[in-house]
């Protein structure tokens, strides 16, 4: 069996747009998608480490220890994406963040002493770094709010919260 000319081009060019109409509903879908992540950014803060001086916050005390940041900074967005960059949290007694192996960050809103959403625990490295990169579920609204970093999933203690220091 012979096929024409005539018939092999229409048969490539019919794949050839078939193809293009696949690949552009792909971008298509994938820059829709894109577009309904983006969202506001609703807090951006530097970290502040806690020290044992440093008063409760919304119920939760700091570690006995004093502790040390090299830097660290905060994020939320409006659809609930959390992102907390923390490098060299330390003890500066032992020169490494000790005992603690993971750390987690709780959102609490006005004077309320119950979390409004907390993060998964992730691996704090003996040298004080760690990533946070996750999504919570945000309340409809929140008045001032903070952001305190547990230890070793403790929600009952903080080393580090949103803030500053002039030192």
């Amino acid at each position: 069996m012979q096929i024409s000319r005539r018939t092999t081009v229409a048969l490539l060019t019919t794949a050839a747009l078939a193809g293009s109409a696949t690949a552009a509903a792909v971008v298509g879908s994938a820059a829709s998608a894109h577009t309904t992540t983006h969202a506001k950014v609703v807090l951006t803060s530097s970290l502040l480490p806690s020290e044992p001086s440093f008063p409760s916050l919304h119920g939760v005390t700091t570690d006995r220890a004093p502790w040390l940041l090299k830097s660290g900074t905060l994020r939320l967005s409006t659809n609930g994406e959390l992102r907390a960059k923390i490098r060299g949290l330390i003890i500066p007694e032992l020169g490494t963040a000790g005992p603690v192996t993971t750390v987690d960050a709780s959102l609490y809103c006005a004077e309320e002493t119950t979390p409004a959403a907390t993060t998964p625990s992730v691996p704090l490295s003996t040298n004080g770094d760690a990533t946070i990169d996750t999504t919570v579920k945000l309340p409809v609204l929140c008045q001032a709010p903070v952001v305190l970093i547990n230890p070793n999933g403790i929600s009952s203690i903080y080393i580090a919260s949103n803030g500053f220091g002039t030192y």
